[in-house]
């Protein structure tokens, strides 16, 4: 996964994080290796492919698969309990599709949230966070954001957020009921248990913890109270080990 300093232990890339749901969803026992972006491109890139990225998986045969996408495929394609990725149907992998492509979110998200991850970051990383992985001119337009330019970008966000809302709206299919609303819980596929669609979603909010303020107008808005219980359901199911790695919010 992606960190902010060479030992540190701060997760902020919204993929690595899906990956992270993932494995937990089907209780997957795996050693977690935390690199810098400078590390993923040095270190990383030497040991698996000049063109890496994370998350990456290494298999117990020495093989990898790259892409949270490709790594929710693999898993639902060969572990024994893999339909719990897409929810066991075809209808829930196209709505991991969806949440995976809506980015009208990562836009405004990456807007808000890079002009506080850099901070975080060593001045090696730093370095190339903002001169190579973005350019020195989009991250100055990102930071010198107005108040008002911020804020609307925040409006923005709630807006598009619309449809998850709705979704979350709806009851839990008819076998999942007596699971999902024991605790008074809804996941956007309507099981019982978080699907990858919830990782994809859950991966913007990570993120989004990179700007407290942003994060808490968005995600705590009164147009949005469903996503709100939903936020904290999933905080509570991944649990104080992972989430606590989390930028804070």
């Amino acid at each position: 996964g992606l960190t902010n300093k060479p030992g540190g232990h701060l997760a902020f890339s919204p993929h690595c994080v899906k990956t992270v749901v993932d494995l937990k969803l089907l209780g997957i026992k795996y050693t977690r290796e935390r690199l810098t972006f400078l590390q993923v491109r040095n270190e990383l890139a030497k040991k698996v492919a000049e063109d890496v990225t994370v998350p990456t998986l290494e298999l117990p045969d020495g093989s990898y698969v790259r892409d949270s996408w490709k790594i929710a495929q693999w898993l639902a394609e060969n572990h024994p309990q893999g339909q719990k990725i897409f929810g066991g149907s075809e209808a829930g992998k196209r709505l991991a599709i969806f949440v995976n492509s809506y980015a009208v979110l990562a836009a405004d998200i990456a807007a808000l949230s890079m002009p506080h991850i850099a901070p975080l970051l060593d001045e090696d990383s730093r370095d190339y966070f903002i001169n190579k992985k973005l350019t020195k001119a989009r991250f100055d337009q990102m930071a010198s954001a107005t108040p008002a330019q911020r804020s609307e970008r925040i409006q923005q966000v709630i807006k598009n957020l619309g449809p998850m809302e709705m979704m979350l709206c709806l009851k839990p299919r008819a076998q999942a009921t007596d699971a999902a609303n024991a605790s008074g819980v809804n996941w956007l596929a309507g099981g019982a248990e978080p699907t990858h669609a919830d990782a994809c979603l859950f991966g913007f909010y990570a993120f989004s913890r990179a700007d407290p303020g942003a994060c808490k107008a968005i995600w705590e808005a009164d147009s949005l109270p469903n996503l709100g219980k939903w936020v904290r359901a999933m905080l509570e199911w991944m649990g104080p080990e992972l989430a606590g790695d989390f930028v804070t919010a």
